[in-house]
């Protein structure tokens, strides 16, 4: 028999001991700024699903009901499979072996979103810290996507989005991986790239970009390619630095989910794993089965202030 870790047992005593040794403070008790949503909720921008993901979509809940039912054993197939399998068809059919959408899919959609962005802010001027015209112009967007990072051969989400980003008119220069920073140093002048205007697009995952990125001094928009947990961890650190909390800029973010016809799936456990992928929000279980991840949009909304490494600038107005 093999054991594991399973859960912890008495999490309160747990939690006391830990704080009769630990120093913890909470966002409530630093009370740093945060930008706020524009009209109070997430933008949804819903990317139609493909006939070929819904009928992928279908055998997943028919591996799902196979699993409970205990008809395949653990080894062959398991939840955990058929959760990486729907994240991934959700992101792009190619990652499960499938030919792609013709329209393009959430990738598509995402580049269309972000090129309109760049061209329309791409000369928006800057101050250094000095107050004078920085040299180079325009706007910094991030891309969030943990699935599909370019590591290793093969096709991947991050090298797509970055030739669709060229194809619409984006400086392949200007297009930046987070992952590509193997050392401190090369991830701190990609940084400085990205506050002085050397950078357009940089795209990250979660763990690479989610903490400790000091970019926001032209950051003007956030986009989540699949909803991982970095979503509120990267619009906090979109804005910090900001000394005045009177002109926090607002938000703007999307989120979307279409909703298939599907069989009808009856098991709890499945439930679950479409929870896991993003397919059945927590307050909405009449979302089973939709196949789609989100393609999610932050745009940071305010007026432009002087920008430089040491104090970032409050971001400027979105239109």
């Amino acid at each position: 028999m093999k054991t594991r870790f399973a859960r912890f047992q008495n999490i309160p005593e747990l939690l006391g001991l830990y704080r009769q040794v630990a120093d913890v403070r909470g966002s409530d008790d630093l009370a740093l700024p945060t930008p706020e949503i524009s009209g109070g909720k997430p933008e949804t921008v819903t990317v139609p699903a493909s006939d070929t993901l819904r009928a992928y979509v279908a055998k997943l809940a028919q591996r799902a009901q196979h699993i409970n039912n205990r008809a395949v054993s653990p080894e062959e197939d398991n939840m955990l499979k058929v959760a990486g399998d729907g994240r991934r068809a959700a992101l792009d059919l190619r990652l499960v072996g499938k030919p792609p959408d013709l329209d393009g899919g959430k990738i598509a959609t995402v580049a269309a979103r972000i090129a309109a962005i760049y061209h329309v802010h791409r000369d928006r001027p800057y101050s250094d810290a000095q107050g004078q015209p920085a040299p180079r112009a325009g706007v910094l967007q991030l891309v969030f996507c943990d699935v599909s990072t370019p590591s290793g051969g093969g096709w991947n989400a991050y090298d797509e989005l970055r030739d669709q980003l060229i194809h619409r008119g984006v400086p392949a220069a200007q297009v930046r991986y987070v992952q590509h920073a193997q050392t401190e140093q090369a991830k701190a002048d990609m940084f400085a790239g990205a506050r002085d205007g050397q950078v357009a697009v940089l795209i990250g995952s979660t763990e690479t970009m989610g903490v400790g990125s000091n970019v926001q001094a032209r950051a003007i928009a956030l986009h989540h390619l699949d909803r991982g947990n970095g979503l509120l961890r990267a619009v906090g650190f979109g804005v910090v630095g900001q000394d005045d909390p009177a002109s926090r800029p607002a938000i703007r973010m999307a989120a979307a989910c279409p909703i298939p016809e599907l069989p009808p799936v009856t098991t709890a456990i499945f439930m679950l794993a479409a929870s896991w992928l993003g397919m059945v929000g927590a307050n909405h279980p009449k979302r089973a089965g939709c196949e789609s991840e989100p393609v999610e949009c932050t745009r940071l909304q305010g007026r432009p202030q002087r920008a430089s490494a040491s104090t970032p600038p409050r971001h400027g107005a979105a239109t």
